[in-house]
């Protein structure tokens, strides 16, 4: 599958979790309507009289629990459902990490094959060791080979941060990227790297200290950091703007690239 395709499938995940989220937010206070409702469902699938049945509505849903389920009152707390929005950062976080793997991957050896000795320096400063050397003439595909060892270079970076995002299509040699993803977007390039790294920033205190708060920060009435919605979704949504402008920006670099090079096999 196309970078872009695999990204959409990963990025559906945070989507939905945000969805989800919203779903089971802002239950309704009991009403006589609902327990008539509660009371049909009873009758409908034989729930014995003595056995609970949890419930929760609102505008959205209405859901019913039996006992089996061990649902609580305290279930769809605040305090639970934000796990949904942590998750939310954590998918987006992979899928964008991802993608710009996959775009490497797909297009360094355009930018070699084409550019060779003028390849940018970015490209030409990545380290190759002697055992690395000798084993180009090893394989039957020397460019399979280099591009093994052209991948190995990016392993120890981070394609979720600004930074990151920046040294890898500096390789490619796109120039003025940010710049040029902010008039796709049509925003400053400097607010899409600092949503991009604070969403980041937060998916590394989710997955290596489980969010706890920081010295300066305030925690929660769970004791981990607070977390919102809407703070949730901006930078999610910047996420897949990011993308989709990279997308546009990278593509179109790579096929000026190519017709260049057809033009001067040509000439």
């Amino acid at each position: 599958m196309k970078p872009l395709t695999v990204f959409q499938h990963n990025f559906a995940a945070a989507e939905n979790l945000i969805r989800l989220y919203d779903l089971l937010s802002e239950p309704t206070t009991h009403s006589d309507k609902a327990q008539a409702v509660i009371e049909a469902v009873r009758g409908s699938l034989d729930i014995p009289e003595g056995e609970r049945v949890f419930s929760f509505y609102n505008d959205r849903l209405f859901l019913l629990a039996r006992e089996a389920a061990q649902v609580s009152d305290t279930f769809f707390h605040e305090h639970n459902l934000a796990s949904l929005l942590r998750q939310a950062v954590v998918a987006a976080c992979s899928a964008i990490d991802a993608y710009f793997n996959d775009k490497f991957r797909e297009n360094v050896m355009t930018v070699l094959l084409t550019k060779k000795r003028y390849a940018p320096k970015a490209l030409r400063d990545l380290v190759m060791t002697f055992d690395d050397y000798l084993s180009l003439e090893s394989w039957a595909d020397s460019h399979q080979r280099l591009q093994q060892i052209l991948e190995k270079n990016l392993e120890r970076k981070t394609l979720s941060n600004a930074n990151g995002i920046t040294e890898m299509t500096a390789i490619l040699g796109i120039k003025d990227f940010w710049q040029q993803v902010g008039r796709e977007c049509g925003e400053k390039p400097s607010n899409l790297q600092r949503r991009i790294d604070e969403i980041a920033a937060r998916r590394n205190d989710i997955v290596h200290r489980a969010d706890r708060p920081k010295e300066h920060q305030e925690a929660n009435g769970s004791g981990l950091q607070a977390i919102s919605r809407a703070w949730v979704n901006l930078r999610v949504q910047t996420v897949k703007a990011v993308v989709l402008a990279a997308e546009k920006v990278i593509d179109e670099e790579m096929k000026s690239l190519r017709e260049h090079a057809e033009d001067a096999g040509e000439g």
